[in-house]
């Protein structure tokens, strides 16, 4: 879903054969997976054209959501850190 959300962005259109190109796989090895989201309702397939539905659409947020929660949890400064290197980097600092 997130391959499909990030097509729909750039270009408007998501191909499963483009998806697939993505990573140097033929149509074929993805389409079984893409199946299987049509089954979920989470996308709707018409031919090599794949697009979200609401609740696809819902499964990006909650994805997007889980990636900034972590990147906010672990790659975010200790609190005094940014003023610590500051002062360090402050001429006469020794």
């Amino acid at each position: 879903v997130l391959q499909i959300y990030q097509q729909q962005r750039s270009s408007a259109t998501a191909l499963l054969s483009g998806i697939a190109g993505h990573f140097h796989l033929p149509h074929q090895v993805v389409e079984p997976v893409f199946d299987r989201l049509v089954a979920l309702d989470y996308v709707v397939r018409d031919g090599d054209e794949v697009s979200l539905t609401a609740d696809g659409q819902r499964q990006v947020e909650s994805a997007s959501a889980l990636v900034r929660r972590w990147v906010v949890d672990n790659l975010t400064l200790p609190p005094g850190f940014a003023e610590a290197v500051y002062a360090v980097l402050q001429p006469g600092a020794s």
